[in-house]
């Protein structure tokens, strides 16, 4: 039996612990005004420019398509974007990262270093060295099931922007809607570290070009992404058709891509 000493010291610490919830609460409570100009103010895209942004500043970016169309080789390009590599990715501006940027190569790393190697092995090595690192293989905890696991490993690396590559190595059983929102936190909690992320993510087996539900898996996966793209083909064609599914403003494309599989990259065509 508890002495009255220890009751009161009890409820000591639970009117603490509210007051301080409390307070943490009203501090992080906005005017209306300070709303509109604070959190609704538009900032600058990562990957576009104005209102044709195909990957905004805060919010995750998810490229989705079937198996073989080029999900790969566009995020490792968004990617060396990022890096400083190449200005642009198919005429659309991507901003420079800051620090390094890492590559999870969690879906056939051998595969994923052979594409990697078409695009940047014609930079200095010493060059891709200081500005990106690779993850071969699975990561050490399921981010499914641990919201903070991703910024956890993240943070260790010292780096401000995360490729996923991709989701269904990273985190199982992705129907479940208790794994989509887990998946959907540990991206939010990256990025209030300030760590952009870009996830690749596979489609139905039937999934229809031009449908947000055509990804597979929970509704809260694309649901927490601030920009969905799909690429839209046939494994291994030449061509293939960029859908922007889900805007952080406007709408781009539809845009047509031809890959050039000898650079390692996809430029836009108006063949279709």
């Amino acid at each position: 039996m508890k002495s009255p000493e220890d009751r009161e010291e009890e409820e000591l610490d639970r009117l603490s612990a509210t007051f301080h919830r409390q307070k943490a609460f009203r501090q992080g409570l906005l005017a209306g005004s300070a709303f509109l100009s604070d959190v609704g103010a538009q900032t600058p895209p990562i990957w576009g420019a104005g209102d044709e942004a195909l990957w905004s500043a805060g919010e995750a970016l998810m490229i989705v398509g079937p198996t073989g169309v080029g999900k790969t080789t566009l995020a490792l390009q968004i990617a060396a974007a990022r890096c400083g590599l190449l200005p642009d990715v198919f005429g659309y501006q991507v901003q420079p990262a800051s620090q390094r940027v890492l590559y999870l190569a969690c879906d056939r790393p051998s595969q994923i270093a052979r594409a990697a190697k078409r695009l940047l092995g014609r930079f200095d090595p010493a060059v891709v060295d200081a500005r990106l690192w690779f993850w071969p293989g699975r990561l050490p905890a399921d981010i499914g099931r641990k919201p903070d696991a991703l910024v956890d490993f993240v943070t260790s690396a010292d780096v401000d922007t995360v490729f996923v590559d991709s989701l269904k190595d990273v985190a199982m059983n992705l129907t479940n809607d208790d794994v989509g929102r887990t998946v959907n936190d540990g991206f939010r909690l990256c990025l209030k570290e300030g760590i952009e992320v870009c996830a690749v993510h596979h489609e139905q087996k039937k999934g229809v070009a031009g449908d947000l539900n055509a990804a597979y898996g929970s509704a809260w996966l694309t649901a927490g992404a601030g920009s969905v793209i799909q690429l839209a083909g046939s494994p291994g064609a030449r061509l293939v058709q960029l859908n922007h599914l889900k805007q952080p403003i406007s709408i781009v494309g539809p845009l047509f891509l031809e890959h050039d599989k000898g650079a390692g990259v996809f430029v836009e065509t108006w063949q279709r």
